[in-house]
């Protein structure tokens, strides 16, 4: 299954970095967030709701 961003395919390696990303910048606020949403989490961080899918 192909993934889209903006009309460019991500690839999976980009998929797995991206995602690699999101649970360090969790963990490393983990006491913030446990109780929150994946777009409370977008908000928090101030990201798009794109990246909610790699949460």
């Amino acid at each position: 299954m192909r993934r889209h961003s903006a009309g460019s395919t991500i690839t999976k390696r980009e998929f797995e970095a991206n995602a690699f990303a999101m649970a360090a910048m969790i963990k490393e606020h983990d006491y913030d967030l446990r109780n929150m949403t994946k777009y409370q989490i977008c908000d928090y961080f101030g990201l798009d709701y794109f990246w909610s899918r790699f949460i």
